[in-house]
């Protein structure tokens, strides 16, 4: 095969190269307006101190770049799958003194660099039984003042780093 069979071809490979890179690269911008509202608020808070632009386009690189997220105090009732989602640099996560009965199965999955977890003076009854698998780094956590009474066999197995 030569000349334009051949330039066609390639030109084939390396937009299906393109089109498989763009599947798998974060975007340069994420809507983060469907998580809880009060949640929503600290992220842009985190961001942008005082009025935030918008939450349909939060550039992933700031995202990424919160360190720290305090939502204490807030009167939660219930988080969503997904509130967390793309804080991967985030390190301290307080959500203490709310009203949290339930954490949904992978709300923390992509908090691989938190340290510290405060779930305190909460309401929480039950806990998904992986709800900590992913957070290695991990190395304080509070679940004081809540009203557990057994926890899934294994939940803190992958906590290596809790002292």
């Amino acid at each position: 095969m030569t000349g334009k069979p051949l330039l066609l071809l390639a030109a084939l490979a390396l937009f299906a190269i393109d089109a498989r890179a763009a599947a798998t690269s974060t975007p340069a911008t994420i809507n983060i307006c469907d998580r809880t509202p009060k949640v929503e608020a600290a992220i842009l808070d985190a961001i942008w101190p005082g009025p935030a632009p918008s939450c349909e386009a939060v550039p992933a690189s700031s995202l990424a770049g919160i360190k720290q997220l305090n939502v204490e105090g807030q009167h939660l009732i219930a988080l969503i799958a997904g509130d967390f989602d793309n804080l991967t640099g985030l390190k301290e996560l307080i959500l203490r003194n709310n009203r949290l009965t339930t954490l949904p199965s992978g709300l923390f999955d992509d908090l691989t660099a938190l340290t510290r977890l405060d779930l305190g003076v909460n309401r929480l009854t039950a806990l998904p039984a992986a709800l900590f698998d992913d957070l290695t780094a991990l190395t304080r956590l509070d679940l004081h003042s809540n009203h557990l009474t057994t926890l899934p066999a294994g939940l803190f197995d992958n906590l290596t780093a809790l002292t």
